[in-house]
């Protein structure tokens, strides 16, 4: 059991009577990151760790908590929300990564004088971007850390979103002075639209094949704004691949929606198919993804367009016209930012020319209009 602290949290930042907001960051508004932005970006109202009095208050919070409650450890989530040092570019925010270190190195020596109960030494975790790049735009110097044994695990994840490829090979390699586990994490939605059981394997799936050590899920309670209880049931079977393979699983590819430009990974969506022209994308599938006994591609361009996987083109279905391969949960205001089933396309094609790693798939435009592909999602069934 552990806690899990956001390092900074900007609900409500433009509500100067917002009960969300501390008192102490009420009291100090010259300690945000950015206190001269107008743009009305929440980002730049996150407390500024460059500054002692917000690194002392922040680790004063953490003592109590420690001092409190009997937990295998604390996990310090720099991803809630990623801008912590004041800079206006990412070679500013780098340059004073010492403040993000010297804090983490503080938490570690609180912890390890508090001790546990259990006599068991309390774990220190991360939860930062989900590459190497993310990270040094944040601040988040992950090869001290590790050097100075400041850490035992890490989980990588993206702001509001989900990621299906993420580089562990590098991380690894940051990695390198002490082994520690890196865990994937995983918000409640991908691409602006909220998980269900089959994307939820697929992502799970998708992360072992690629070398998570475990997976995070953020958010998780959250989902009651979509569902009206909490699907724990969804969760069965996540940490056992043998539990994953031969169940239905949707893979998408990811769009720019609930994403900070720089912290997290670019996307391949939305894309651009001119007129007459192709545009290439790749869609990673896990060994234990195959084989398939039915596959089905779902293309969103506002129209018309045609499909080839792997070189091999596939046919499309003229009927149902369809927006999602899979349930959905969504709101109304969800509902209403949904394509119309009559701009998505829905293709069928011989399983067999998928591969386990990277799949080429090529979209190709026909038309006089250029097309925009805002979905693109594969359906397999066992």
């Amino acid at each position: 059991i552990f806690i899990t602290y956001r390092a900074n949290d900007v609900h409500g930042a433009h509500d100067p009577d917002y009960p969300g907001t501390a008192d102490f960051k009420k009291a100090h508004p010259e300690y945000v990151v950015d206190p001269d932005d107008r743009s009305g970006d929440w980002m730049s109202r996150c407390l500024d760790y460059w500054r002692a009095e917000v690194r002392h208050y922040v680790l004063a919070s953490l003592e109590d908590l420690a001092a409190r409650y009997d937990v295998d450890g604390f996990q310090i989530d720099w991803m809630r929300f990623p801008r912590h040092l004041s800079g206006k570019t990412g070679d500013e925010v780098w340059a004073k990564r010492g403040a993000l270190t010297s804090f983490m190195a503080s938490v570690r020596e609180v912890l390890d004088g508090t001790g546990s109960r259990s006599g068991r030494r309390p774990v220190l975790a991360a939860r930062v971007p989900t590459w190497p790049q993310g990270c040094r735009w944040v601040g988040i110097d992950l090869a001290e850390w590790n050097r100075r044994g400041l850490i035992d695990f890490v989980t990588v994840a993206p702001f509001l979103s989900t990621d299906f490829r993420i580089p562990f090979e590098q991380f690894r390699r940051l990695l390198a002075d002490h082994h520690v586990p890196v865990y994937a994490g995983a918000d409640f939605c991908h691409s602006g639209r909220p998980h269900n059981p089959e994307s939820l394997r697929a992502w799970a799936l998708c992360m072992y094949g690629q070398g998570a050590d475990g997976l995070n899920i953020f958010n998780f309670p959250c989902w009651t704004e979509y569902l009206g209880a909490v699907p724990y049931h969804w969760l069965e079977g996540l940490h056992d691949t043998a539990l994953l393979r031969g169940k239905p699983a949707l893979y998408p590819l990811v769009s720019t929606q609930h994403r900070v430009p720089g912290v997290d990974q670019p996307t391949p969506l939305p894309a651009a198919v001119p007129p007459g022209g192709t545009t290439r994308l790749t869609l990673y599938l896990p060994p234990d993804a195959l084989p398939a006994r039915r596959a089905a591609l779902l293309a969103c361009a506002g129209g018309d367009v045609g499909m080839a996987i792997n070189g091999a083109a596939v046919r499309e279905r003229k009927s149902p016209r369809a927006s999602e391969l899979f349930t959905s949960h969504k709101t109304r205001e969800l509902i209403e930012q949904e394509p119309a089933a009559d701009a998505c396309r829905l293709f069928d094609f011989d399983r067999t020319v998928l591969h386990a790693g990277d799949n080429e798939i090529a979209v190709l435009n026909a038309g006089a209009d250029a097309r925009t592909l805002v979905r693109l999602e594969l359906g397999l069934w066992y």
